[in-house]
């Protein structure tokens, strides 16, 4: 991992995603976003990511369907990921469906800056710590 990891933004409210991008920027965080999961496909197949950020709720395809997907490709098998979500979703839920996949982490929304930025790190950590 490079001293700026990259991190993609995958949220279908351009507000959510640009006040997470901002947070992360200014941290010194490289931040991909994409509005829906079929460009977040895109940009995962292209760019090197090292920390996936995706709201649960989208059209097409939620969160945990396209976590599932990714997780059914080897590539992506381990990439570290969090969830963020409005609705009461138990976290304990959100790791049981992926308790063979890499670290997951889920953050209610709304998001505070602090409790964004622990839940990052700490993703990013549980990943090295797989390694």
């Amino acid at each position: 991992m490079g001293s700026n990891p990259a991190i993609l933004v995958i949220d279908d409210s351009e507000v959510d995603r640009k006040i997470i991008e901002h947070v992360l920027t200014g941290e010194g965080y490289v931040v991909y976003h994409a509005h829906d999961p079929a460009v977040a496909l895109w940009i995962l197949e292209n760019r090197s990511v090292e920390l996936l950020i995706t709201d649960e709720v989208m059209p097409g395809q939620n969160g945990h369907e396209f976590v599932a997907h990714l997780r059914s490709n080897p590539a992506f098998k381990k990439l570290p990921v969090v969830f963020v979500s409005g609705n009461a979703v138990s976290p304990k839920k959100v790791m049981k469906m992926f308790d063979a996949g890499g670290p997951i982490r889920f953050l209610p929304k709304p998001v505070s800056r602090e409790r964004l930025l622990e839940e990052i790190h700490g993703a990013l950590e549980d990943a090295r710590d797989a390694a």
